[in-house]
């Protein structure tokens, strides 16, 4: 019996993955899109709460007597102001362009994955601020550490353990993004870039 039509015939076959319903799409889609969201609104709560606990405790510090306010102090909780400031422009703007995002997510399908697609391109972005942002405030934290123990206002052993302990948690912290970055915001942003061109 010869089996090579045979052999030939399922060599050609192929097969099919299971088609995935639009709905079910969409619905991954837009919770994508509003997890991104909640993470905005997370990072405006946290810059927020950094912002107003860093003054309260500085003068309450300065109230009590425990720690009187320095020029040193004053240009440390000015600096430290302006970034979260900064951040918290960041994620206002980042949390209105996830608003507006949402808004599209009810129109074809198309629509819905371009979306998603801006979203993640947002998040990259972020991380790549984030990226350059880091490694400045460790400089500028250790900076004033410095200064402070120039000054005598901090012995050098804390300038040190201090600097040091900055220094750890913006390297976790930026390990955290890159790690998130490499894993699922720049394969994801892939596989959605290729869906579009496949539609398209």
């Amino acid at each position: 019996m010869d089996l090579s039509h045979l052999e030939q015939a399922w060599s050609q076959q192929t097969v099919a993955a299971p088609a995935v319903p639009a709905a079910t799409v969409s619905a991954r889609l837009e919770s994508e899109v509003r997890s991104a969201q909640r993470r905005f609104r997370g990072t405006i709560v946290m810059a927020v709460s950094l912002l107003v606990l860093g003054w309260i405790t500085t003068l309450a510090a300065h109230l009590t007597g425990i720690k009187p306010l320095t020029p040193l102090t004053v240009l440390s909780q000015v600096i430290g102001s302006a970034l979260y400031i900064a951040l918290l422009a960041r994620a206002l703007q980042s949390a209105r362009a996830a608003r507006a995002e949402i808004a599209c997510l009810g129109g074809s399908l198309r629509d819905s994955i371009a979306a998603t697609q801006r979203t993640l391109e947002l998040q990259i972005q972020n991380t790549r601020i984030a990226a350059v942002a880091i490694p400045l405030v460790v400089a500028s934290g250790a900076w004033l550490f410095l200064a402070k123990h120039l000054a005598g206002e901090m012995p050098g052993f804390s300038a040190v353990l201090a600097s040091s302990f900055l220094a750890l948690l913006g390297t976790l912290i930026g390990a955290a993004l890159w790690h998130r970055h490499r894993t699922v915001l720049a394969p994801r942003h892939r596989e959605l870039t290729e869906t579009l061109s496949t539609l398209e």
